[in-house]
């Protein structure tokens, strides 16, 4: 796993395949 910096944060900002495609999680954090 990748810890947590700028290139997750902009996945998870986008689209993030670790989560399916869930969005969800990006809005909770």
């Amino acid at each position: 796993m990748r810890k947590p910096g700028q290139k997750e944060r902009l996945t998870l900002k986008k689209f993030c395949p670790k989560c399916n495609g869930r969005t969800e999680h990006k809005e909770s954090k």
